[in-house]
């Protein structure tokens, strides 16, 4: 009798540790399991970001090769001679360099030259400063006095408040939506005023010469 109730104490205490042992195996596998299951959703995460970073790459390809072509001082301006037209300029770039009407014209990005006016498959028209008809709101000097350029052989900047302080060698930058902001177009020649006028006139030295122009650059 005593061997007997001794066999089932060893077989209560064995069954006791394989249930632990089972326990333990089933935890393990959970584990497991969840480990392979965490490392799926890490995999999916990597593929996102990957493709996140594949799709920004070719983004700021597009953007740099856009910017490589639209912001160029490379771009020959054709001779006029000997007709010398001042109104107009033809530069070599048109359509395949990604121009398009209102692109501002300049010399090194920070002299205004014009704006594209007409382009074509691989030359573009520029109307110039020169032209009579041109007229851009602009800024004087360092207190940035408005005034209104009106182009021409003789430029001038109208529409000065009497008793703005501007005077003679101050900078004309543009100030026109149309444009980038604060291109330098010249600086100012001489002061006229008119008697109880409300505003003065100013006459205006340009800063482009045509017949000296090689190279331009176009901005978007």
């Amino acid at each position: 009798m005593k061997i007997l109730y001794s066999l089932l104490i060893v077989a209560v205490v064995f069954a006791f540790f394989l249930y632990d042992d089972l326990i333990s195996l089933k935890f393990q596998g959970s584990a497991l399991v969840s480990g392979l299951l965490g490392n799926l959703v890490a995999s999916d995460d990597l593929k996102e970001k990957m493709n996140e970073l594949k799709e920004e790459n070719e983004a700021l390809r597009a953007q740099i090769s856009q910017a490589a072509v639209v912001s160029t001082d490379k771009v020959k301006v054709y001779s006029s001679y000997p007709f010398n037209s001042r109104k107009n300029i033809s530069i070599a770039g048109g359509e395949d360099m990604g121009f398009k009407k209102g692109d501002a014209v300049t010399i090194e990005n920070k002299i205004l030259v014009g704006q594209i006016v007409e382009v074509f498959n691989s030359s573009s028209v520029v109307k110039t400063i020169y032209d009579p008809e041109w007229e851009i709101a602009v800024r004087v000097g360092e207190k940035e006095i408005d005034g209104l350029l009106k182009g021409g052989l003789s430029p001038r900047v109208d529409l000065i408040k009497t008793g703005a302080q501007i005077k003679e060698g101050d900078i004309v930058l543009s100030a026109s939506s149309d444009l980038p902001y604060g291109l330098k177009i010249g600086k100012i020649k001489s002061l006229k005023e008119t008697a109880g006028a409300p505003f003065l006139e100013a006459e205006v030295e340009l800063e482009v010469r045509l017949n000296e122009l090689r190279n331009v650059s176009v901005y978007p």
